[in-house]
């Protein structure tokens, strides 16, 4: 019921006409869909107003029956839920407010504490929880599917808040999927960088010389494609895309200079890194091929461009998610001796074979499948291979409602991000409050409403947990830009009470128990 829109609400109050027979279930503290039209105060006002509150001849119309008896989550959990709990709905709200019966805990349910973090990065956030779950599958008590990462959004801009706890999970061997959004081993620019690999790997691979030469070749075109697919059709039998991209190169008269140059430079390249292979380590080639062609690919937002190094610079010391990623991969790669057998073996300081190249491209494709969320997943993550069995939730708030899991890690519980900033009220309406003391509440009560809705996001988020519940809170805003927009300062979220949080946010990290 507390999804309910307007429409849907006065639908129901037409059919009950005259009839009077109605039962609602719902949890006003779990009404996280305002986006897209879900009323629930009003809703649950109308309701108590029309049917429990009513009276007929003396005697009330209807009852309320609260179930207050919490059967997933642990004491501590259940404590903390109630404390959040109170600011889903308006203080003022007495109405409404009697909804907001405490939660218990199935009686003699252990008391597990809530474990609340500072990290001073997102690295050092997702290095404690990958630690952390990899500390709690070890124990062998339960498995990956039995683990949760919940975040409040999976994008922020062009920022991707999980992006670091995937890398992390890579490098552990520890298998994840994507809910709510796309995983970044499904993005753009990682999309160009399989590519590329699987183009120097096998230069025979058709689909990735097209796609390369589509995306990374400068100058070239739809009509220059056209004529290099078109090259020697007829007479030279069957010849791959890529010679034919060579043969084109070469050719004077068939493509403009502009293009034959695009094209000559990204061959010439392709041919460096193959050469390179017996002399360069593996991530040497792969963070080259970031420096010449990934870099400068426009992120998945296109809001803005990755920075790339100047000329003649290399990739050390660039921040960027999806090189980490892939970087992260090539670490879990090693780890997994099984996987470089026989010609393909070796360490990530020796250089580069053909095998390990292949076996690379083969494995960045299979992690590219499997973390999509989709009924092949499970197959692909629980192979003899695996050293985990399932793999573990990375999800939003909105997709993980109605879901439980026995571990759920909930990160950046910080100011701005969890809740969202109150982004509801422009520039004008900022001017038209001096003039008018109707706007001014009438903003103020957008605003209230808002941050309500995040608190019951939050309600949602430690409620899918039944027996450990992890909150990192960092020291530091994630970017640099949003220290710019956002208070100078990064605090820890509103909903986390004063006693699980430090006096400061300044010091080294550390951790704390409630």
């Amino acid at each position: 019921f507390q999804d309910f829109n307007q429409q849907q609400t006065q639908l129901v109050m037409k059919l009950q006409d005259g009839v009077g027979r109605v039962t609602a279930v719902g949890d006003l503290k779990q009404s996280i869909f305002e986006f897209r039209g879900a009323t629930c105060e009003q809703n649950y006002s109308i309701f108590l107003e029309r049917f429990v509150d009513a009276q007929v001849e003396g005697k009330a119309l209807g009852t309320m029956e609260s179930l207050t008896t919490n059967y997933r989550s642990h004491k501590s959990i259940v404590d903390l839920s109630n404390i959040l709990a109170l600011e889903t709905v308006d203080a003022k709200d007495a109405q409404l407010r009697r909804l907001l019966t405490p939660s218990a805990a199935v009686a003699g349910a252990p008391e597990v504490p809530v474990t609340v973090w500072e990290s001073k990065s997102v690295h050092d956030e997702a290095a404690v929880i990958s630690a952390r779950i990899k500390e709690v599958l070890d124990k062998g008590d339960c498995t990956a599917s039995d683990v949760a990462v919940i975040s409040r959004c999976l994008n922020f801009g062009a920022y991707r808040p999980t992006g670091a706890i995937e890398s992390a999970l890579l490098r552990k061997g520890i298998p994840f999927v994507v809910r709510g959004g796309r995983s970044a081993l499904k993005s753009r620019r990682m999309q160009l960088f399989m590519a590329a690999v699987r183009l120097i790997a096998n230069p025979d691979d058709d689909i990735a010389a097209d796609f390369c030469m589509s995306e990374l070749v400068k100058n070239i075109g739809a009509v220059g494609m056209r004529k290099v697919h078109e090259q020697g059709a007829g007479r030279l039998g069957r010849t791959s895309l890529f010679d034919k991209m060579v043969l084109a190169s070469t050719s004077p008269t068939l493509l403009p200079k502009n293009a034959r140059a695009g094209l000559s430079a990204f061959l010439g390249d392709v041919d460096k890194w193959r050469r390179q292979m017996g002399q360069q380590t593996l991530a040497y080639i792969i963070k080259d091929i970031f420096v010449q062609y990934i870099f400068g690919v426009e992120s998945e937002s296109d809001e803005d461009k990755v920075g790339k190094p100047p000329a003649g610079a290399g990739a050390d010391g660039v921040e960027d998610s999806v090189m980490d990623m892939c970087l992260a991969i090539l670490d879990s790669l090693y780890e997994t001796p099984e996987l470089l057998a026989g010609e393909a073996a070796g360490t990530r300081d020796s250089p580069c074979t053909l095998a390990q190249l292949q076996a690379y491209s083969s494995h960045l494709c299979l992690l590219s499948t499997a973390a999509e969320d989709t009924g092949r997943l499970k197959k692909a993550a629980t192979t003899q291979r695996a050293r985990y069995e399932g793999a573990v939730v990375i999800s939003t708030v909105h997709q993980a409602k109605g879901l439980e899991w026995k571990h759920v890690f909930v990160n950046h519980f910080i100011e701005n991000m969890f809740p969202m900033g109150f982004r509801g009220v422009s520039k004008a309406d900022k001017v038209r409050e001096q003039l008018d003391r109707r706007v001014a509440e009438q903003n103020a009560r957008a605003e209230a409403l808002h941050f309500r809705e995040e608190s019951r996001l939050g309600y949602v988020a430690i409620t899918r947990a039944k027996v450990g519940l992890y909150i990192s809170v960092l020291e530091e805003y994630p970017m640099a830009w949003m220290a710019r927009i956002f208070d100078s300062q990064c605090r820890a979220s509103r909903f986390l009470p004063d006693i699980m949080c430090s006096d400061s946010q300044t010091g080294a990290s550390k951790r704390r128990r409630a």
